[in-house]
């Protein structure tokens, strides 16, 4: 459940993915993070670091770290978390579902807390997965469960 992230706000948690991706993979990522709120529950910080974590971790593996970039922002009453890249695109969606456990794992993630994930990509260009939650389940989520 990542404990460390307890204390942190929702910026500071994304930073500390892009962060900790950086150093791992000695590459560099853009980052365009807007007003978002600070106070969110303890299983939406972890669902938005584990999607900038995993989104960053595709981008390297399959766009070679090309354009990678995470941007964050509030919306009307959406909140929107896109990690994308400037790679190559996805030529088979089908076949990127089913390989591995990645995106169907991100997917699943996000849509437990009762967020909706998608995924576009354009041959040539890049890709982009991006989740949104609305407002009211930034702070609500997990609170059921004690998560």
């Amino acid at each position: 459940m990542l404990p460390e992230l307890e204390s942190l706000s929702l910026a500071e948690a994304i930073f500390l993915a892009i962060g900790a991706h950086e150093e791992r993979s000695d590459t560099t990522v853009s980052f365009d993070i807007g007003e978002i709120p600070a106070v969110v529950s303890h299983p939406m910080k972890v669902c938005a670091y584990r999607f900038v974590q995993e989104g960053l971790s595709n981008a390297l593996r399959h766009a070679g770290g090309r354009g990678q970039k995470v941007e964050a922002r509030m919306a009307g009453t959406d909140f929107i978390i896109r990690v994308s890249d400037k790679g190559d695109g996805i030529t088979d969606t089908a076949e990127a579902w089913s390989r591995g456990l990645g995106l169907p794992g991100l997917r699943g993630r996000v849509e437990a807390i009762g967020g909706t994930f998608s995924l576009q990509s354009t041959t040539g260009e890049g890709t982009a997965i991006t989740a949104t939650f609305r407002r009211d389940q930034l702070q609500a989520v997990g609170a059921s469960n004690g998560s």
